[in-house]
């Protein structure tokens, strides 16, 4: 269906009011989501014994989330405009966004302090809002979603099991669960097992609590035939039981992403297990800054001449030397399928240097001095910053923290 240009500017405009309208609270006259339940003030918040600009984020997101519900409410069936048209991006300011053009997007996220980091605690207080929201993604018309995101928004198990209940009900392409403290029961009855039909799903930075929790978990992944991708960073699978646990039934995937998760020389033999299956379907095994060695260099050479399938498998980040990195490569070379890529780039921050750099100091020389892995790999990447190794993009990101923001 095609609009005209004047449909398309009249939508945006309705639309735009009705955000400025909800985010203008729900006090007389002002226009407001007067369905929505009223925002708990400064001094309520201020009382719990939060800091000022925590408690001045709790009433924005409050007000935002107010917003976001008459959004999803008027979210058209057709939003495509016409070509010459850009799309247009109706964006509540801070922490609840919808866009859209030809597809639509829904995002919560504390995005609206850039230079500061913001994390949104749940509290019981916020029960009646939330329900509201899960009760506006039901009734929104659209059936269709590209991606949906909560970033930095702590769920409790309660409000998991509205959200996920009213997601399971739509189709959406990424679905991104991001620092959440998230409950996987929760995530896996109210929305894995009714069967989404969702093609990507990322969970990144929340821990995986149990090994009985996570195969309940990778069960209802299994038996999802619209699932593809698997994204799971930062959520503590590495050297305990887990993997063992959830790698048989991944792989019915294309493609499975467990870096960044601390995974040791222990987990080796059930992840060679997995690539010796040598499963059709999966195409790709990220397994990036993994503590893995040149004895596992070894390992991981034998399992890949039972497979000939896997298209890439990245280990960026190991601590092999070159002598491990020999040892794959050789294997890669000879198989019968040409596709393979496996990507190898050593965790040395030596090798990310710009020129005249001073020499980084490793991950194996803050071990040495007693830090902790995760503590460890910060001072490898503050390093990296000062360095603006990333094309100038990280080295911003040591700057965002506002340290006066919550005294």
């Amino acid at each position: 269906m095609r609009h005209s240009t004047d449909t398309v500017k009249g939508m945006s405009n309705n639309i735009i009011g009705t955000v400025n309208n909800a985010a203008g609270g729900n006090s007389a006259g002002g226009g407001g989501n007067h369905d929505f339940p009223a925002a708990l003030p400064y001094a309520h918040w201020r009382a719990l014994g939060n800091k000022r600009r925590l408690a001045l984020d709790m009433v924005q997101f409050q007000q935002f989330l107010s917003a976001g519900t008459l959004c999803m409410r008027e979210i058209p069936l057709h939003p495509r405009p016409v070509e010459d048209d850009p799309p247009y991006r109706p964006k509540t300011n801070g922490f609840v966004e919808i866009s859209y053009g030809d597809t639509i997007s829904l995002k919560l996220r504390p995005s609206g302090a850039p230079a500061r980091t913001v994390y949104i605690r749940h509290y019981e207080e916020l029960h009646s809002q939330w329900e509201h929201v899960a009760n506006s993604l039901t009734a929104c018309p659209r059936s269709y979603f590209r991606d949906v995101v909560i970033d930095k928004i702590e769920l409790s198990r309660t409000i998991m099991d509205m959200l996920g209940t009213a997601l399971s009900k739509k189709r959406i392409d990424t679905l991104t669960l991001s620092y959440n403290n998230l409950d996987y029961t929760s995530l896996t009855t109210s929305y894995l097992e009714n069967t989404p039909h969702v093609g990507d799903l990322k969970v990144v930075g929340n821990p995986m609590q149990d090994a009985t929790t996570a195969l309940q978990f990778v069960t209802a992944i299994s038996n999802n035939e619209h699932m593809k991708k698997l994204e799971m960073r930062e959520c503590g699978l590495g050297g305990n039981d887990l993997l063992e646990a959830m790698l048989p039934y991944l792989h019915m995937l294309k493609s499975v992403d467990i870096g960044y998760n601390d995974i040791t020389s222990n987990d080796v033999p059930c992840i060679c297990s997995f690539i010796a299956r040598n499963q059709p379907t999966v195409k790709l095994l990220n397994l990036s800054f993994s503590e893995f060695n040149d004895s596992d260099a070894i390992k991981f050479a034998n399992a890949l001449k039972k497979n000939s399938s896997i298209e890439r498998l990245q280990l960026n980040g190991a601590d092999m030397t070159e002598k491990g990195h020999a040892q794959i490569d050789a294997v890669a070379g000879k198989r019968t399928l040409p596709k393979l890529i496996v990507s190898m780039k050593n965790a040395g921050p030596a090798r990310r240097t710009v020129p005249d750099a001073p020499k980084l100091l490793k991950y194996e020389h803050w071990r040495s001095l007693g830090y902790d892995r995760e503590s460890s790999k910060a001072l490898v990447k503050f390093q990296n910053n000062l360095n603006g190794w990333d094309k100038g993009r990280q080295s911003r990101q040591i700057f965002d923290i506002d340290i006066d923001a919550y005294k």
